[in-house]
């Protein structure tokens, strides 16, 4: 009966996470995903999980997507279960103060998604309007066919930051939204300035950007009757990210971070 006792007990440790080591953990998160298109991560109480106290916690992952997974990630944290598979799973992370935490599907990164903040997290600035930074860019410029016009927009009084490239984004006649840098899926940005080209070819959607954490900046670079190209530069600030066309937020969205 004792041997009994003990292995009883190891196995409950092993699945609450909670052990003589990590006696100090201060609650447990709820993190589920699928099998249907949802993610969530809720505490003791079911309520979404949008501020917590810095310290140690328990993330209980339940997994029941063959579609999905469920990938934590933030300063210190970056824990994933299988995409293919079902799983259940308790994770034991320490979150650090002051700083913005991330979940998401892997597959599926621009819809399923969700932020947190741990701490005081200072506000992130809104992106602006720069001078661009490269020859032969206009602030604002839009092309139509053959034809272009500019538009005004407002400039930081602040020192320009580094210039960093160039990102191109494409709204298909559909309303499909690709969002790259030197060919490749845009995922993660360094804070900075970047030339923003966008061709939008639909009628019908607009391409619009929005910081997630920090600020909550939001801008719309192009409207759902317009259809051409536009040129401007543009500042991020760290923070996450995503943009989409506001008609079809859920189903156009396509998240990004931007790190320090």
């Amino acid at each position: 009966m004792l041997l009994a006792t003990l292995v009883l007990g190891t196995a409950v440790a092993l699945r609450t996470g909670v052990t003589a080591s990590n006696a100090d953990v201060i609650g447990t998160l709820h993190a589920s995903v699928g099998p249907d298109f949802n993610i969530s991560l809720v505490g003791d109480d079911g309520l979404a999980v949008k501020q917590l106290t810095a310290g140690t916690y328990v993330v209980s992952v339940n997994d029941l997507g063959t579609a999905h997974n469920f990938h934590l990630t933030g300063l210190g944290v970056d824990l994933s279960t299988s995409v293919e598979n079902t799983e259940q799973v308790d994770w034991t992370v320490t979150l650090a103060d002051a700083h913005a935490y991330e979940f998401h599907c892997d597959r599926h990164p621009g819809t399923l998604n969700g932020t947190f903040n741990v701490g005081d997290v200072p506000p992130a600035p809104p992106p602006v309007l720069a001078p661009p930074s490269a020859p032969g860019l206009t602030v604002g410029k839009t092309t139509s066919g053959s034809s272009s016009s500019s538009t005004s927009g407002s400039t930081s009084a602040a020192t320009v930051s580094k210039f960093l490239g160039t990102i191109t984004a494409t709204v298909s006649k559909t309303g499909t939204i690709t969002f790259t840098k030197s060919g490749k899926k845009v995922s993660s940005l360094k804070q900075g300035s970047y030339t923003l080209s966008i061709t939008d070819l639909s009628s019908r959607e607009d391409f619009t950007m929005r910081q997630l954490s920090g600020a909550q900046s939001h801008e719309t670079f192009t409207t759902s009757t317009f259809v051409g190209k536009k040129s401007t530069t543009i500042t991020l600030a760290a923070g996450q990210w995503k943009v989409f066309s506001s008609g079809r937020e859920s189903q156009t969205s396509l998240a990004f971070r931007v790190t320090t």
